[in-house]
């Protein structure tokens, strides 16, 4: 017996939170015509630095269909990875960086809705990714309504903050999409006023070579330093 849109989507929904997942949103798979444009503005000015992988598969990253091959909507997910702890001393480690690597921890919680989403549907194909492949992650979210992007580029939800992953389904399955979230950074420029090294060049554009996440996570260094005995 086929399943009807409405209801297909809302399993799809909840399939995703028992996968442990926080939040879930929808969007068609369409190609990100403004978006691209936008993202390939940012490679132009050279804000991605030494990354030169995200020069690569540009098409995919416009139309996601070229990876899927008709592709009817993509799923995007949210994880929180916040903890209260607090660290007592020594140095500071990102709260992301605590615990298990999330490129481990993600991908089986993926593979599980992607295989709800066969049984929901059967026939469809699914691909998931956890920016480890050429889909613009943050795009995408906006457009599922899983958040808004703030000025500090970071997707942003009013009820787990801004600290969770994004997971993205790639799916030949029809659903429903859903509505973008209401923008509501407002006037506020905190993230910009207080940005230690100015990386924040204009409100959601980032140049990573300011970045201290790019220095301290994307680079290497070109020489070794020696050991003081």
């Amino acid at each position: 017996m086929a399943v009807d849109l409405q209801s297909r989507t809302q399993q799809v929904k909840d399939a995703a939170l028992r996968a442990g997942f926080d939040a879930v949103g929808i969007a068609t798979a369409v190609p990100l015509e403004q978006e691209f444009e936008h993202y390939s503005e940012w490679l132009s000015r050279g804000y991605h630095g030494s990354m030169s992988y995200m020069e690569r598969n540009l098409l995919q990253r416009l139309d996601v269909s070229t990876i899927v091959p008709e592709a009817r909507s993509v799923v995007v997910v949210a994880r929180n990875y916040f903890t209260p702890h607090r660290h007592v001393s020594g140095g500071k480690i990102a709260r992301y960086a605590w615990g298990d690597d999330y490129h481990d921890v993600i991908p089986p919680m993926l593979d599980t809705l992607c295989d709800s989403i066969a049984q929901i549907e059967p026939g469809t194909s699914s691909r998931r990714y956890v920016d480890t492949g050429p889909v613009l992650e943050k795009a995408w979210a906006v457009r599922a309504g899983l958040g808004w992007q703030g000025k500090n580029g970071n997707i942003l939800r009013r009820d787990i903050g801004s600290w969770f992953f994004i997971g993205v389904v790639i799916t030949t399955a029809e659903l429903i999409p859903d509505a973008p979230m209401d923008d509501y950074c407002g006037s506020c420029t905190a993230c910009i006023d207080h940005c230690p090294t100015s990386a924040i060049v204009q409100p959601a554009v980032v140049d990573a070579t300011k970045c201290l996440s790019y220095w301290t996570i994307e680079t290497k260094a070109e020489v070794e330093i020696p050991l003081l005995i």
